[in-house]
């Protein structure tokens, strides 16, 4: 019970890593910008799988909100673009026990 805790906790710090790392000014040009917080995220999701994965990055989704950094133009734009992008991160997740075995072969 108490290393399930611990991916829960170490999945909120990387939702709160990867949103302060949203800050940087990443933008090249007035459209295209890079996300920093996807790195954290994506390592997480790597080290920890697809569903803790999923979990930091629906909050790392939601912390935009009262952050004020959510620009509502439908309740389907936002749904799109916070609710279910942010997890997306997490989908690199399926690759982690494949990383694993690799990593095993290679010691």
């Amino acid at each position: 019970m108490r290393s399930n805790i611990n991916v829960w906790v170490e999945g909120t710090i990387i939702a709160a890593l990867s949103i302060l790392l949203s800050f940087l000014p990443t933008g090249m040009g007035t459209t295209f910008t890079v996300s920093l917080g996807q790195i954290p995220m994506i390592v997480y999701a790597l080290r920890r799988g697809t569903k803790p994965a999923l979990f930091a990055g629906i909050i790392w989704g939601f912390l935009h909100f009262p952050l004020g950094q959510v620009v509502y133009l439908s309740i389907a734009q936002v749904l799109i673009e916070y609710i279910v992008a942010y997890p997306f991160a997490g989908l690199a997740g399926l690759f982690a026990a494949r990383l694993h075995r690799a990593l095993d072969r290679k010691n």
